[in-house]
């Protein structure tokens, strides 16, 4: 794919030659099961049509690439029925040239939303030479004249990071596709920001104190779920700690006027009587004094 100005904006290519019969069913693929950190939304849910890949891998990937789809630009807000309409045009876009279905991995929109393209242990045809050590992970659009969204980000942040020793090894480097083809591919705005996907997110932030981690998310304007769980986690720290302390601060003043007022009584008290009320207070603090001998002398040593 070109733009305007000639630019080649993405270049898709099988490994090999695609099989004689392209239209054949594959084998049954197992979708991934639900992830806690980052949700996946199936094949079916999208409504796929075509072969899930054009063969079964084994092992874990050596490498992840970043692609941009060069498609429709969706707004943040599109609905997920336009997500769908969207991935039903990749599909065909794959389908049409290399007759194996959807070329991608995973396709993320500007919502933040991910959906499953080709299965992780299905080959894809997105980068030429390497669909069968590598996994890939798509921004729909065209990241070259837009820039990505931060749920876009965070969402392919965490499909990173939950993916090693999952979909490829723990030490599975990130690369956009321009690093391994002739090409502008993921577009110059999403490879600025590639080193933002790699970032261990959760790990770097529990590693700051709890203000720390407030003025990083607050002036990066994170949305991902997890960034959100760890402000929720922040504020709950807050809070605790502010009621703790208001408490606290109640329970003093409580006391201070139960103190107060106790001392108007024995004043007011004392002048009915004639007697000088700092003579009572003497006899009181003396009175409360053997009482807490007492209870020291009733008190059995512990063992």
């Amino acid at each position: 794919m070109r733009g305007d100005d000639g630019t080649v904006l993405e270049v898709l290519g099988p490994d090999d030659v695609p099989p004689a019969n392209p239209q054949a069913v594959p084998e049954p693929t197992v979708e991934p099961a639900p992830l806690a950190a980052v949700n996946i939304a199936t094949r079916a849910s999208w409504g796929a049509r075509y072969q899930d890949g054009d063969l079964t891998l084994t092992g874990l990937a050596a490498e992840v690439f970043v692609h941009h789809s060069v498609t429709a630009q969706l707004s943040p807000s599109a609905s997920i029925a336009a997500e769908a309409e969207q991935m039903r045009a990749l599909e065909s876009v794959g389908q049409s040239r290399f007759g194996t279905g959807i070329s991608y991995n995973v396709v993320v929109f500007p919502s933040g939303r991910a959906y499953q393209g080709v299965s992780w242990n299905r080959r894809g045809t997105h980068t030429g030479g390497r669909n069968s050590t590598a996994r890939s992970i798509c921004f729909a659009g065209n990241y070259e004249t837009n820039n990505p969204t931060e749920a876009q980000i965070s969402t392919a942040n965490a499909i990173y990071h939950v993916g090693r020793q999952r979909w490829w090894t723990q030490g599975a480097p990130l690369r956009g596709h321009r690093n391994v083809s002739e090409t502008a591919c993921p577009g110059q705005n999403l490879y600025a920001r590639l080193d933002d996907i790699r970032i261990d997110l959760e790990d770097f932030l529990m590693a700051l104190t709890d203000e720390q981690q407030r003025i990083i998310l607050v002036n990066t304007g994170e949305t991902a779920t997890r960034t959100e769980q760890l402000i929720t986690k922040v504020d709950r720290l807050e809070a605790d700690e502010a009621a703790r302390r208001a408490a606290q601060r109640n329970h003093e003043a409580a006391s201070a006027a139960r103190e107060r007022a106790m001392l108007a009584t024995i004043r007011t008290l004392s002048q009915s009587v004639g007697v000088d009320p700092e003579v009572v207070m003497a006899r009181l603090d003396e009175t409360l004094n053997a009482l807490g001998d007492d209870d020291e002398a009733a008190t059995p040593p512990s063992a």
